[in-house]
């Protein structure tokens, strides 16, 4: 899968650009401030049809302006698509496939997934669970169409239900709740448990690479409600864990397990790897898993995602950059840089490259 051209209008500090990208490496170079990262949001909204840098998609809108739009032809198994994206101050976000309105999310994403690498990533190894549970819920929303309605439905009834301790509702409401949380818990469960399986041999032989065989990577899944290919036992052991839990869940006015508590653990050689792993190595696991991301869609869709790496050579040795380089293969992939185009050129020598100067793409 590729992009095989993009348009931007009123799309952050871009009035209107329009250009051809490389089906391999396409490198955007310029000083800080000038609006790279901007491109790599614009091609990731275009497939993902969201920011990973904001969830007001508003703040995209060039400045005085009233909305903005994004349009662009992607290859997907030998077949064009034409992905449009329209973002409006005054009315909600409009999705168009081949000329036609979408109003399924999942139908627009369906031939379109992408891999996201910056340097922020770290703080998926640093911070809480949170940011660990967003990374597998993408890794599998990439693969697997139902999965994100079944996440949003799950997070509605947590919150019904919150609202319902925080007011002392009666224990049969909140009984309900659990009926239909026991429901979408399990298949969420399931869902992560199961890609985690095939993810972590990716990521560990990654990770064996980067640290010549010396250390041994490792990641669980971290939650109450232990995998077992029984469903209807998965079933029996979550409702017997609310029953358990239900006391203390009025006592603190929240649901206290569940998939919204759920992490993954990581560990280096039997070690913690955000309690006890250098900066080095934490930032070597997030290269692992993003490496292991692009190998895990590939196997899973057959078609490889989308690459965008957004300042992140900076970040790494020469080691690590040329096996990123290597491990890429033949992804189409965008990178932002400020001064490193001469080193990723020598790894990369069909590279296109961009140069971007006072809101203008020059190749």
């Amino acid at each position: 899968m590729f992009v095989k051209d993009i348009q931007l209008v009123n799309f952050r500090n871009y009035e209107n650009i329009y250009f051809q990208p490389n089906e391999k490496m396409n490198i955007f170079y310029g000083q800080n401030a000038q609006g790279k990262t901007n491109l790599l949001e614009a091609i990731y909204v275009l497939l993902r049809a969201k920011s990973f840098r904001t969830n007001s998609e508003k703040q995209a809108i060039a400045f005085n302006k009233e909305q903005c739009f994004i349009r662009g032809r992607v290859e997907a198994f030998g077949f064009d698509y034409i992905h449009e994206v329209k973002i409006s101050h005054y009315n909600p976000k409009k999705l168009r496939l081949n000329e036609e309105n979408i109003e399924n999310l999942s139908q627009y994403r369906q031939n379109t997934p992408c891999v996201l690498f910056r340097p922020e990533d770290l703080n998926m190894i640093k911070e809480g669970p949170n940011l660990r549970r967003d990374f597998i819920d993408d890794l599998i929303e990439q693969v697997d169409t139902s999965y994100e309605s079944i996440l949003k439905q799950y997070n509605h009834l947590i919150r019904q239900r919150n609202i319902a301790l925080k007011k002392n509702r009666d224990k049969n409401l909140i009984k309900i709740y659990n009926k239909q949380l026991i429901y979408l818990g399990v298949q969420l469960i399931k869902s992560r448990y199961e890609a985690l399986e095939l993810f972590r041999e990716y990521a560990k032989k990654y990770y064996g690479f980067i640290s010549y065989e010396k250390e041994d990577l490792d990641i669980s899944y971290d939650t109450k409600i232990s995998y077992n290919p029984s469903i209807k036992e998965m079933r029996e052991d979550y409702e017997d864990a609310f029953n358990k839990s239900l006391e203390r869940d009025f006592t603190l006015k929240r649901t206290t397990f569940g998939p919204h508590r759920d992490d993954l653990h990581i560990t280096i050689n039997g070690l913690d790897v955000k309690d006890y792993g250098s900066q080095g190595q934490q930032r070597s696991v997030v290269l692992s898993f993003k490496l292991a991301e692009v190998l895990y869609i590939e196997k899973q869709t057959g078609q490889k995602p989308v690459l965008l790496l957004d300042d992140v050579f900076s970040e790494l040795d020469q080691q690590r950059k040329k096996l990123l380089l290597d491990a890429i293969g033949s992804c189409q992939t965008f990178i932002t840089t400020t001064d490193q185009v001469m080193q990723i050129e020598k790894f990369v020598p069909q590279a296109s490259v961009y140069s971007i100067n006072q809101n203008q793409l020059f190749s």
